[in-house]
């Protein structure tokens, strides 16, 4: 059995080990999933943003729209002029905001000619027609500062898109004059192009500001509180292209020394507000938990606290698998204990009375004193062999707890039978008797048999374990209900009292660490395998059973070295 022990030992040793090493990995494995976490947010909002400027650059630039279409019939645009224009069609035909653009133009560097977007095709026109072209035609002949694209807002309330393109056909490039409405780009085409880009993010909160009159465009909640963007999780700016536009330096351009470049610049000036800085629409987005690290944190959190719970679930599982294990440990320790003395109450009347029986068949007992003596020892082995197979017989049938015939008996006259039976052993061992029972009837609901060998139990018990101190005290008490046979479900309604039977002795006491136990079946106690006194281990046991099918308690009331208090508690019934 100490293997076993020892084998359980090793087994909890190891469960509670990986239970330990669960929890770290998963703590770890909780850690990295925050990073993944953080980092799948991250690019699913990088990819959200970019759709969105790629779409906002397709709306407003031309080449744009050509290089993400990535239509094989667009290929033509830079070839002729009339691809030009059919791609040009498209382009105006997939906008969202019709109202986007004031006016178009293309300008021919090397025929020098202006034409006008009708909206379906171009028609030629003058650039003296409109007062604003002239300068900046006369620019892009004359300086190097749009051979890429420009944006500048102007004072008419307008943005203006400069764009060079290379056309094979007239060996030349062809300038597109983009002129915006800045209030439907503002207020129109972007709302609506953040709406349609990150209606999908429904974990973020985002909004469009114009950081230079620190005014808001867009909000996709308005009732995101303001301090939320504080410490944004993402912002960059919505609109990106090359360099704005630079007139440096103030001087005659040395290939047309006719052409004043100052000149050109007050009267370009006298038109632009102000160079457009891509930085000045600001995207900003931010996590709806408020961050988009304490979104992770937060998700981590949840799946560390739910893995937690499995894990301690696994673990009290663990506890309890132990628990029964040792428990199972010790019921097979008792159970073989059990056995063994079942074994010895058995063959020692068995070999008293196969003694006897075989030296008289054998003539070895002739005297009539000697056959009589044999014949009393026979007879007392046999009754000690019925009255053993009986208790254990009486022990199967309250574990069941069947065929128990509860009938109303008087406790006392019970009571007072018993004291009977066992007057000639006290006699004979010199024991001091102390009985203490009421003159009147005590009414209770039992099956007598059960509850006579519960009384039984107990008297024999202290008769064996007095030892020195050949003491006993019997008393039958009416007291006030006990609260848990008051609250018992089967208790009948007009139980008020209980009887109480204490059963005393002055023997040397049941230590505290077995006290807890010694109500478990097969159990045995110290003393008992000290001093070797006969006993089978489910005598107390036994005795709960009985009492527990009665809807009443056996107690250990007190047990100290001079002595132990067993009580029988019993429900009165009133007449």
């Amino acid at each position: 059995m100490k293997k076993h022990k020892s084998y359980s030992l090793i087994l909890s040793i190891v469960l509670f080990t990986m239970l330990g090493i669960a929890v770290i990995l998963q703590l770890r494995s909780s850690l990295t999933m925050q990073k993944i976490e953080e980092q799948r947010l991250s690019v699913r909002l990088s990819d959200d943003v970019h759709y969105l400027v790629e779409t906002i650059k397709e709306d407003l630039f031309f080449q744009s729209f050509l290089t993400n279409t990535h239509r094989t019939n667009f290929a033509d645009a830079l070839i002729s002029f009339a691809g030009f224009e059919y791609a040009f069609f498209q382009w105006q035909g997939q906008q969202d905001t019709p109202n986007l653009f004031d006016s178009l133009y293309v300008y021919s560097q090397r025929l020098k000619k202006m034409y006008t977007w009708t909206g379906a095709s171009f028609k030629e026109t003058s650039v003296s027609s409109v007062e604003i072209l002239d300068p900046i035609i006369k620019l892009i002949h004359y300086s190097s500062e749009f051979q890429s694209q420009k944006i500048v807002e102007l004072k008419t309330g307008q943005i203006l898109i400069i764009e060079p393109l290379y056309l094979a056909e007239q060996d030349s490039k062809l300038y597109i004059l983009s002129f915006i409405n800045k209030e439907e780009f503002a207020y129109n085409l972007l709302p609506y192009n953040t709406e349609q880009c990150v209606q999908e993010s429904s974990d973020f909160y985002f909004r469009i500001r114009d950081i230079e009159s620190d005014q808001v465009l867009y909000e996709s909640d308005p009732d995101c509180p303001p301090h939320f963007f504080n410490n944004p999780d993402f912002s960059m700016p919505l609109i990106q292209f090359d360099d704005s536009i630079s007139m440096m330096p103030n001087q005659k351009n040395s290939t047309n020394p006719n052409i004043n470049q100052a000149e050109l610049l007050e009267k370009f000036y006298n038109i632009v507000e102000t160079p457009y800085q891509q930085e000045r629409l600001i995207l900003e987005v931010i996590h709806r938990q408020g961050s988009l690290m304490k979104a992770s944190s937060r998700n981590m959190m949840l799946t560390f606290i739910s893995s937690i719970l499995v894990l301690l679930v696994i673990g009290v599982t663990m506890i309890l698998f132990v628990i029964n294990m040792r428990k199972a440990e010790r019921l097979a320790t008792h159970q073989q204990e059990f056995i063994s003395t079942i074994t010895h109450e058995l063959k020692t009347p068995l070999a008293v009375i196969s003694s006897a029986a075989q030296n008289m068949s054998d003539g070895i007992i002739t005297s009539k004193e000697r056959i009589r003596y044999y014949g009393n020892m026979i007879n007392k082995e046999s009754k000690r062999l019925k009255s053993t197979i009986e208790y254990f017989l009486l022990y199967s049938k309250i574990t069941t707890g069947t065929n128990l015939k509860h009938e109303k008996h008087d406790l006392c006259e019970l009571l007072q039978d018993e004291i009977s039976h066992w007057e000639l052993p006290w006699k004979n061992d010199d024991f001091e008797i102390h009985t203490d029972l009421p003159a009147q009837k005590v009414p209770v609901y039992c099956d007598k048999t059960a509850i006579l060998s519960a009384i039984d139990n107990l008297i024999s018990n202290a008769y064996k374990h007095s030892k020195d101190g050949k003491y006993t005290s019997i008393s039958l008490k009416i007291e006030n209900c006990p609260l848990k046979i008051t609250r018992h479900v089967f208790a009948p309604q007009n139980v008020k009292q209980a009887a109480v039977i204490r059963i005393s002795d002055h023997g040397e006491g049941i230590p505290k660490n077995e006290q807890n136990s010694i109500f478990e079946p097969f159990v045995r106690g110290t003393a008992a395998h000290n001093h070797q006194i006969e006993g089978s281990g489910v005598g107390l046991n036994l005795v709960k059973r009985i009492m527990n099918l009665h809807e009443g308690l056996v107690l250990l009331e007190s047990s100290s070295p001079s002595g132990t208090t067993f009580a029988l508690v019993f429900p009165v019934i009133s007449d």
